[in-house]
């Protein structure tokens, strides 16, 4: 065609046009040539010019110099030339293929709107058709569609109708399909909001979650917990397929409890029971609550581990995630001590012989517990009362909670009691054994009592933080009516904390009436219970030596702070005591008996006259010192 020369029109090519020697020399192209071989003007010098001319002139040429180096990185640049030159030949080959069909269309789109769009139409039409080709000489018309038979109309009407329907009844089957999904989100939403007002009717608090404004959760953590532990508090409340409730806690959290055991020679004595909340009426409720009561432990063990750090002075320590807590046993008999961990709950059964004192170490985890919300308590009293008036003084930090130190003092007063109580009650069967009235009576001084304004909860907390003190009365007498009584106030204090550290034991003693403060005695002072019993079974047996030497005639005590009974049955022509006939008796508490030892004389070997409890019904000490 015509239009087909004018394509191939010398005027347009993509291939590079013939540079003549003058144009290559000129300073632009020399400036590229010399920007493109040297990589810039930046590192072209003066010297190395002038040394690249000597060179050349030596006939020591940079290009001869490297060209041995040089030879195959020569070769592989002539190969990507001829590979490049390829490629291009053949984008321009496509690029003039392509061109051709283009131009035969738009001449021919433009020559027939010439007689619609004359000026539009010149601006797209090819030099060559605006030359040979007049306006007018190609024209288009419309021809009117032939008319279809009726046969051919009521085919189309049918084909219509037929996609119609087909469209229709896809349109109904996705109407119903969503009807359906909505339906069933319905009925989630419903059903998920169901529990949530089951939830908020439990008494759970119900809220948005901190940072995720468009999820509901619940807060089951305590208002007064540590800063730690006030952040894991919340849990969001999410759906499942169906609508039911999943708490989800974030990262998940295994269930832990607080592990008491009481060890004792290496051996497993006694194991705390497991708590958990029966009470709960839904899955979900019961997820919270223990939710609520792992974190409540793992606050526990927290606080006991952090307190138990500046308690290492009295033995306590943590080996392998578990707190080490010695638990002096009655009489010092066996090593035991307390062993406190934070681990899954779990149902196994301790030792079959031990199953009797597990109550000991469940009250201890009892205790454990009352004393950590007792430390809430006291968070919540210093956060709403009035704040203190502005100073320079920089905030205190805050004290780890004592809830070992309570545990301390209440294990320690008690095994000192026990241990006490050991001792009292083998002086007392000694002494009922042998005649000598014994009666005691044990007062203590912090027992639980009603206080007006305190909750029975605070009363108790109270009694378990505070200083342990027991105060016990002894009365000793000999079976005679006219013989002096002797009281004996026993005290025993304990405190882990300033001034006492401990537990001391004091005593206080007198004779006669208790009207009568002549015969009082200052208290003394023990911080151990060897020698604190060791005392109280001298005085015993210097006040029964004292009152048989008062009853009894011819005896008497060899001093004031001996219990040594001197007799002399003869006496010389001038009343004098003759030494060979001096008897000597001593009374003495040894493990549980009391002892009479008598010797003829000072030198001589000591035996037992009679012992108390003894074998079969015997005379009591005052017959029997009578007797001899």
């Amino acid at each position: 065609m015509a239009s087909g020369s004018a394509i191939a029109s010398p005027g347009v090519t993509l291939k590079p046009s013939s540079i003549s020697e003058e144009a290559a020399n000129a300073l632009p192209q020399l400036v590229q040539r010399i920007a493109t071989e040297r990589d810039g003007l930046k590192n072209v010098t003066e010297v190395k010019l002038r040394q690249e001319i000597a060179e050349e002139a030596a006939g020591l040429s940079k290009g001869q110099v490297d060209d041995e180096v040089s030879e195959d990185r020569v070769k592989d640049t002539a190969l990507q030339q001829k590979e490049l030159w390829a490629a291009k030949n053949e984008l321009v080959r496509f690029l003039d293929q392509a061109r051709n069909p283009i131009a035969l269309a738009l001449d021919t789109t433009s020559f027939h709107l010439r007689d619609h769009a004359p000026q539009q139409a010149e601006q797209t039409l090819s030099p060559f058709i605006k030359q040979n080709f007049k306006q007018g000489a190609l024209g288009l018309d419309r021809l009117k569609p032939e008319a279809k038979s009726k046969a051919d109309l009521e085919s189309d009407e049918v084909t219509s109708m037929g996609w119609s329907l087909q469209n229709l009844r896809r349109s109904a089957d996705s109407l119903l399909e969503s009807a359906r999904r909505l339906n069933k989100e319905v009925e989630r939403e419903t059903r998920y909001w169901q529990g949530v007002s089951e939830v908020k009717k439990k008494g759970w608090s119900i809220s948005r979650i901190p940072r995720q404004r468009n999820t509901v959760g619940v807060k089951f953590g305590f208002s007064e917990a540590g800063p730690l532990f006030q952040s894991r508090g919340h849990a969001a409340l999410r759906a499942n397929e169906d609508g039911d409730i999943i708490l989800d806690r974030g990262h998940l959290r295994e269930h832990k409890a607080v592990h008491v055991f009481i060890m004792e020679n290496g051996r497993k004595v006694a194991e705390s029971r497991n708590l958990h909340s029966r009470d709960a009426s839904s899955e979900i409720e019961s997820r919270i609550r223990d939710a609520r009561d792992s974190l409540f432990e793992e606050e526990l063990f927290h606080e006991m581990t952090s307190e138990a750090r500046n308690l290492l002075a009295y033995n306590v320590k943590i080996i392998e995630d578990a707190i080490h807590v010695p638990l002096p046993s009655p009489g010092g008999s066996s090593t035991r001590e307390i062993v406190i961990s934070l681990a899954e709950p779990h149902f196994a059964e301790p030792d079959a012989d031990a199953r009797d004192t597990n109550w000991q170490a469940s009250s201890i985890a009892l205790i454990c517990r009352i004393l950590l919300t007792n430390v809430y308590r006291q968070r919540f009293r210093k956060r709403s009362s009035p704040p203190p008036p502005l100073s320079d003084n920089k905030k205190k930090s805050e004290e780890p909670s004592h809830i070992l130190q309570a545990l301390l003092n209440f294990i320690h007063h008690r095994a000192a009691t026990e241990n006490l109580h050991i001792s009292i009650k083998s002086i007392s069967d000694a002494c009922n054994a042998c005649g000598v009235k014994f009666q005691q009576t044990v007062v203590r001084s912090d027992e639980t009592k009603s206080k007006k304004g305190f909750t029975p909860m605070e009363v108790l907390v109270d009694s378990i933080t505070r200083a342990h003190t027991t105060v016990q009365d002894i009365n000793v007498q000999l079976d005679s009516i006219s013989s002096t009584p002797l009281t004996l106030t026993l005290q025993v204090h304990t405190l882990f904390s300033s001034p006492a550290f401990g537990t001391s034991f004091d005593i206080a003693f007198h004779t006669g009436s208790h009207g009568d403060d002549s015969s009082n005695s200052q208290p003394a002072h023990f911080t151990q219970i060897e020698p604190f019993t060791a005392y109280i079974r001298q005085k015993i047996c210097l006040h029964v030596a004292s009152q048989i030497a008062r009853l009894s005639r011819g005896w008497k005590q060899l001093d004031a702070m001996s219990s040594t009974l001197q007799k002399a049955s003869q006496n010389g022509p001038h009343g004098e005591e003759t030494a060979a006939d001096v008897q000597l008796l001593s009374i003495s508490l040894q493990k549980g008996r009391l002892l009479l030892v008598g010797k003829e004389t000072a030198i001589s070997t000591p035996r037992i006259l009679a012992m108390w409890p003894g074998a079969g019904p015997q005379p009591t000490l005052l017959e029997t010192v009578s007797s001899i």
